[in-house]
């Protein structure tokens, strides 16, 4: 995106699979470039390729703590 106030996504916007992405940072920019490739390689017959998006940070290492995503993290870490 070019950081202009109508690049940025409103609350009243509605986010689709064909919404445009306008990443503002380079974290943004590789996620992108990277669902991109996925997308293409998949197009084109070369994987059969699935994206997922995250919410969050699911495990980290070492023993739970405070943080929000210590709960995450103990779904994957801890047997059910």
């Amino acid at each position: 995106g070019s950081g202009c106030d109508t690049d940025w996504i409103q609350s009243g916007d509605v986010i689709s699979d064909s919404t445009r992405a306008a990443p503002h940072t380079t974290y943004g920019m590789t996620k992108a470039c990277g669902e991109l490739l996925l997308s293409d390689y998949s197009r084109r017959g070369f994987l059969d390729g699935r994206g997922v998006r995250l919410p969050t940070v699911i495990v980290r290492p070492g023993k739970p703590n405070a943080a929000t995503t210590s709960c995450f993290s103990s779904v994957i870490r801890e047997p059910l």
